[in-house]
């Protein structure tokens, strides 16, 4: 084989390598938009804060990675989703703050297989 060749071979290759997570990741949600599910609940703490508890839940086979949750201009660490997890932030809020949170003042941000970035943010 010529070198030019293998050179396209290879080429080639790592180009459907490095787009196959997020072929993969788009098929699934595709097939199933609860593939990353999002449940909120606000719990009283005291007369002036609540607890923002978010759950996080993935059914998908690609990972997330460096996910970050942020409400406002707080950002949260979640770490790696993985197939079948399902993990909990709570932020602590006072309550004017979330009286005054809309669906816009919170994001998701993660990494397809750590190469992909995405935001997810709720319209409104």
């Amino acid at each position: 084989m010529r070198p030019s060749t293998v050179l396209a071979l290879a080429t080639g290759f790592a180009i459907v390598a490095l787009s196959f997570p997020l072929l993969v990741f788009a098929v699934e949600y595709a097939r199933n938009p609860a593939l990353l599910g999002v449940r909120v609940n606000v719990a009283p703490i005291n007369q002036s804060h609540v607890a923002l508890d978010v759950t996080l839940s993935y059914v998908g086979t690609i990972p997330l990675t460096d996910v970050q949750l942020v409400v406002g201009n707080r950002s949260t660490t979640v770490g790696d989703l993985h197939e079948g997890v399902a993990k909990t932030v709570t932020i602590p809020l006072n309550v004017d703050e979330a009286r005054n949170l809309r669906p816009s003042d919170v994001s998701l941000r993660f990494k397809i297989m750590g190469i992909y970035g995405v935001e997810v943010r709720a319209a409104g």
